[in-house]
């Protein structure tokens, strides 16, 4: 899948760099050129480590409460069996494509499992102005077990309350009777059926988006060549004004020596 073309002064390669994972693409030169190369350690000094700002989950909660946004960067698949309430889902694999979508002066949140795809993400953001931090540790380090459900097994020292809450053998008829319900199979096939359109939805959103943005692309390519042809239009009209004053000369010249 073509990914991008790149131009003069243009880099890759620092996705690998800073999620520490091997690289998922294939440069190929369609000409001549220099390459220049930064070693790693260089690159996590002077780039990697400006750019990138890490935030732990309480202050990111109360980053949110004053109107900054999670940007789940995960998989839709990941994102839909659970995320942040109000969060916005795209894939990394996807950010270049999707990252002129997002409000400059927000302020994001990234994250994911580990914090590696989100470092990556935060890091190519970062890249084109965008305010980012990365929540530290990601989903599975950075935040507290119980938020999102889980660990379902208390801990040790909770095991006797939980056991006079609810008995195991209760929770066990009560889920068995729920799926022989046939309200809870409808409402479960309309939850699935209302995922798939999801998808489905967002599936042809991201082809529309890919088309806009390539007529996009062809359309400042056509604006850059019409520039072009004004800036000619206006060169030659010049040139045609100079020579008329000169033919002009000639003429006052040639009637004054005949005199």
């Amino acid at each position: 899948i073509p990914l991008a073309e790149l131009s003069d002064g243009d880099c890759f390669g620092e996705e690998a760099l800073v999620s520490d994972n091997p690289r998922n693409a294939t440069i190929t030169m369609l000409t001549d050129g220099t390459l220049m190369r930064l070693s790693k350690q260089d690159f996590v000094e002077l780039l990697k480590k400006p750019l990138l700002h890490y935030i732990d989950y309480d202050l990111a909660v109360e980053s949110v409460r004053e109107g900054d946004v999670w940007l789940d960067v995960r998989l839709q698949e990941e994102h839909a069996n659970y995320a942040f309430e109000g969060s916005i889902n795209v894939p990394l694999a996807m950010i270049r494509d999707k990252a002129p979508i997002l409000v400059p002066g927000k302020k994001y949140i990234v994250y994911c499992d580990t914090g590696r795809r989100s470092a990556a993400a935060a890091f190519l953001l970062s890249q084109r102005g965008l305010d980012v931090c990365v929540l530290e540790g990601g989903l599975n380090k950075g935040v507290p077990s119980d938020i999102f459900g889980l660990f379902a097994e208390p801990p040790p020292g909770d095991r006797a309350h939980a056991d006079l809450d609810m008995p195991a053998t209760a929770v066990s008829k009560n889920s068995a009777a729920e799926a022989d319900d046939p309200a809870s199979q409808e409402i479960l096939q309309e939850k699935d059926a209302a995922l798939q359109a999801r998808d489905t939805a967002q599936q042809r959103v991201d082809i529309l988006e890919k088309e806009l943005a390539a007529l996009k692309s062809e359309l400042d390519r056509y604006l850059g060549r019409v520039k072009q042809m004004e800036t000619a239009w206006q060169e030659a009209s010049l040139a045609r004004e100079s020579i008329t004053r000169h033919v002009e000369r000639l003429m006052k010249s040639v009637t004054r020596t005949s005199r």
